[in-house]
């Protein structure tokens, strides 16, 4: 039986992170990435961008 899309590993064609900064890896369900990614694309941003930003404006 072939693997579903659920057992996949992270890719490994993805590019390294940058010096200093670290990979994240989030597992969430389809719909809520496509709100996420819908919600990026409205703003004109990345789903990077959005996430970053929210981290952002989190307190200490």
């Amino acid at each position: 039986m072939a693997p579903t899309s659920k057992s996949r590993a992270p890719s490994s064609k993805a590019a390294p992170p940058a010096a200093g900064d670290v990979r994240l890896v989030v597992v969430i369900d389809k719909p809520r990435h496509n709100k996420l990614k819908v919600h990026a694309a409205k703003a004109g941003k990345t789903i990077k961008e959005v996430i970053t930003e929210y981290i952002d404006q989190l307190g200490d």
